[in-house]
């Protein structure tokens, strides 16, 4: 069954990327793989600027300046910059509906005009868990691969972890070496860190991958996860014979976007 079909279930996991016609041509498709980009490089402030980080002062503990310098320096250094993400629309179950195709994650007007170049680009679909096996597979020699639904909530601490994930204890640093700390620091708070953006947000319902790299970017094939392209409604038509190769290359759907009297509608490109 197609997974445009209106009667399909949502028992199959899906996870979907927007951007633009060149990128999918030229890297993504042709590459035949997609990227992991700097956590900084996203257009969310809270996550694209420093981190003010706190230090908490044990009694009797006397640490030099330099050293709660380098803390600091290493906290946004190896817990933001070297930080690379992997962003995905999830499916809204909670807003399904089999009549207009409500929650899919092709179906957002906003998503396609701020990520895919104003409806020219293209959204990819992705099986989940294909995609979730690739990446632990192919990137296996990294620590930690952490992964989930974004919680959208108030940047204001609404518990002890929204504290303590942007604050270090002293005495832990005698304890333990700066990146001992660091990692088990992302591994106790990633989900703070990574996995939170505000309210306003919402509506982008967003599926994440994270991970710790120092390299500019890490790369994951796509061969085996992915399962459709959507074209948007105002992609050019002598596009089609590009992504006529891409379909028999990858063996997917290909299907162009609709808008009737604003309700979305894929249905085959070509």
């Amino acid at each position: 069954m197609s997974l445009f079909n209106q009667e399909v279930t949502l028992s199959e996991d899906y996870v979907y990327h927007y951007t633009s016609l060149e990128v999918a041509i030229e890297n993504i498709l042709f590459e035949g793989r997609l990227r992991f980009s700097p956590f900084i490089q996203t257009n969310d402030p809270r996550e694209s600027k420093d981190w003010n980080v706190s230090i908490t002062h044990t009694n009797g503990i006397e640490i030099s300046t330099e050293s709660l310098l380098e803390i600091v320096e290493k906290f946004n250094r190896k817990l933001k910059k070297d930080i690379k993400i992997l962003c995905m629309t999830d499916e809204d179950k909670n807003s399904y509906n089999q009549i207009n195709y409500g929650g899919r994650g092709f179906a957002h007007s906003r998503m396609w005009a701020q990520y895919a170049s104003n409806h020219r680009g293209v959204c990819l679909v992705f099986d989940k868990r294909e995609l979730h096996h690739t990446i632990i597979t192919e990137l296996d020699r990294l620590k930690q691969i952490y992964f989930g639904r974004v919680d959208y909530n108030s940047y204001y601490p609404i518990n002890v972890d929204d504290y303590e994930a942007f604050n270090i204890n002293q005495k832990d640093m005698i304890s333990k070496e700066i990146d001992e700390l660091l990692n088990d620091h992302v591994t106790r708070y990633y989900k703070t860190l990574y996995l939170r953006k505000a309210p306003d947000w919402r509506d982008e319902n967003e599926f994440r991958w994270v991970i710790q790299s120092s390299q500019d970017y890490e790369y994951v094939s796509i061969d085996s996860s992915l399962r459709a392209v959507i074209l948007g409604v105002e992609t050019p038509r002598e596009y089609d014979s590009v992504f006529s190769e891409f379909q028999e290359k990858y063996k997917i759907e290909v299907s162009r976007m609709h808008w009737y009297n604003g309700n979305p509608t894929p249905l085959p490109a070509f």
